[in-house]
């Protein structure tokens, strides 16, 4: 069995590899000045893009910084008070929304009277729709006593 020889292994003597050198070939042969114009003014774009983002989120370090100096040095009587409008705020909006339950409920009911007098002025209907005909969750078609289950 042959033993193979590194291709990336210099054979001059030198010591260094094709990997550390430097290939001297024309800029106009190898790759299209054009392509390289392009690609330096992309990356010139990111880095300014990246300069500014970075001031913005300067900005936005400096405002959070603030308002937390802001929340922190707040006084109690400051926070009492403000604590004590939220209960009334509260308070209020419970009231509305049990008023709004209960009108909500109203509603249902007039809306089942409607319902039952449409029932008793047309008859039954029939609907292809088993849960518009009130069929409880869990409904399973029972099978007749007298027939027997295939086995």
């Amino acid at each position: 069995v042959g033993c193979r020889e590194d291709p990336t292994e210099d054979k001059s003597g030198t010591g260094s590899s094709h990997r550390d050198t430097i290939d001297t070939v024309s800029v106009e042969d190898s790759v299209d000045v054009v392509s390289l114009i392009k690609q330096v003014k992309h990356q010139f774009n990111l880095v300014k893009s990246a300069r500014k983002s970075r001031e913005l989120l300067k900005e936005l370090y400096k405002k959070r910084e603030n308002d937390v100096d802001d929340k922190q040095n707040r006084s109690f009587e400051d926070l009492k008070s403000e604590y004590s409008e939220n209960i009334v705020i509260q308070a209020r909006l419970t009231k509305e929304v049990r008023k709004l339950r209960s009108d909500v409920k109203t509603l249902h009911k007039s809306i089942a009277s409607m319902n039952a007098e449409i029932h008793k002025l047309k008859g039954p209907q029939k609907s292809d729709n088993p849960w518009q005909i009130g069929v409880p969750y869990g409904y399973r078609n029972k099978r007749d006593s007298s027939r027997t289950r295939r086995r």
